[in-house]
């Protein structure tokens, strides 16, 4: 027996794929055979970020092998049966529903037929796709619901909307099937009883899809995309994006699926034994790091269209910096800290200037001094030079 118990937990920063998901099988099975872990079962917690960097990719959120790390969740983790012994973590897709919560409306259900929707291979939860697929033969009922909620069509093509737009989009709920084993109190927090949505299956799960993450924003066009669709043949995938915002446990040892809400900020978790500071100053990232990482200067083009040479020209420029931590408590705020980091700046380039006039006045001191020591050293030696007397007698 292993003793005592341990998690694994890191940082994800790559997407999950058929052979990470290979990997981490492996790694699971050596763990427990090694007793590094006690528990066959691992979460995964997916951040929604809306930018990346091509060289360091993006914070996608963490993963805890061997259990579930409860400080990242705000809700209580909800049980649903894994359907299969083997492969894919399938789930049974009881009901899909809409609701607008701008206006604080009711969900409404889509008509499904629940044999189709859950056939085949049937609803599998998959961080290794990106998107989310659902059944073919329940796309009319979700366009009609879809149209009564939004007024337009529902399309896969990109569109032009703003930020205010997209968050007036209706929320997708999908009701996952449980039982009174998995979740012994029907009123809990994302389980179906508390709300009251289906009387007859009240253990039942609820999870929802915000539009902030089922509409995928490119940079590229400045459009978005909804990455929901209804094109397959037998069963259906709930993808990473429906993952989004759950910390999601892959609990192989009890056949089941957890869920959690969490924002999956790893980072922002105390390391173990440490107490977290309840007043913090603001810093920005280290300056070899990319302290600035833009600016804008409205002489720039001024003084490259000018042939002009002395020139004068009026502007000024703007650089942004990237906050590393952010106040907390009665900490420094970033402003403050940016203007006494700025004065620094201007009083170490004046301490620079004053060091440099200093030491051309020292060297212009040593040279005076070398020169007037050549002078005396010339003199000295022309004073002490004899010349030859001659005399000059009559013949």
């Amino acid at each position: 027996m292993c003793m005592p118990p341990r998690l694994f937990s890191l940082s994800l920063t790559l997407s999950f794929s058929f052979s990470l998901f290979l990997s981490l099988s492996l790694f699971l099975s050596l763990s427990l055979f090694l007793c590094k872990i006690d528990h066959n079962m691992f979460t995964m917690c997916f951040q929604r970020w809306n930018d990346y960097s091509q060289e360091h990719g993006v914070l996608s959120g963490a993963m805890v092998f061997g259990g579930a790390d409860t400080r990242l969740h705000s809700s209580p983790m909800v049980y649903v049966p894994d359907l299969k012994a083997t492969g894919w973590y399938t789930v049974y897709l009881n009901n899909i529903y809409l609701q607008d919560k701008a206006s604080n409306a009711a969900p409404k259900k889509i008509n499904v037929n629940k044999s189709k929707l859950n056939s085949g291979k049937g609803i599998i939860v998959d961080s290794g796709t990106t998107d989310t697929y659902l059944h073919s033969s329940m796309k009319a009922s979700f366009q009609a619901v879809w149209k009564e909620i939004v007024g337009t069509t529902f399309s896969n093509s990109a569109m032009t909307l703003t930020e205010e737009q997209i968050l007036k989009l209706p929320t997708f709920i999908f009701q996952l099937r449980s039982t009174a084993a998995e979740n012994d109190d029907p009123t809990s927090e994302g389980i179906v009883g508390q709300n009251g949505i289906d009387p007859d299956n009240e253990h039942d799960v609820l999870i929802e899809m915000p539009p902030a993450h089922y509409m995928e924003f490119n940079k590229a066009n400045g459009k978005y995309t909804p990455r929901v669709y209804f094109t397959e043949g037998s069963g259906g995938v709930l993808g990473a994006n429906w993952m989004q915002g759950q910390d999601v446990l892959f609990d192989w040892e009890n056949r089941r699926v957890g869920f959690a809400k969490s924002d999956c900020d790893y980072e922002s978790l105390p390391v173990d034994g440490a107490v977290e500071e309840e007043n913090v100053d603001c810093t920005f990232l280290p300056h070899d790091e990319g302290d600035y990482i833009s600016k804008t200067c409205d002489a720039i083009d001024s003084c490259q269209q000018d042939e002009n040479n002395g020139t004068v020209v009026s502007g000024g420029e703007e650089w942004t910096r990237v906050v590393w931590t952010p106040t907390k408590g009665t900490g420094e705020t970033c402003e403050v800290v940016a203007e006494r980091e700025t004065a620094e700046v201007r009083n170490g380039r004046k301490e620079r200037r004053r060091e440099k006039r200093e030491q051309k006045r020292e060297r212009r001191e040593e040279r005076t001094e070398e020169r007037e020591k050549r002078r005396h050293e010339e003199g000295a030696d022309h004073r002490a030079t004899t010349f030859p007397t001659f005399t000059l007698s009559p013949h």
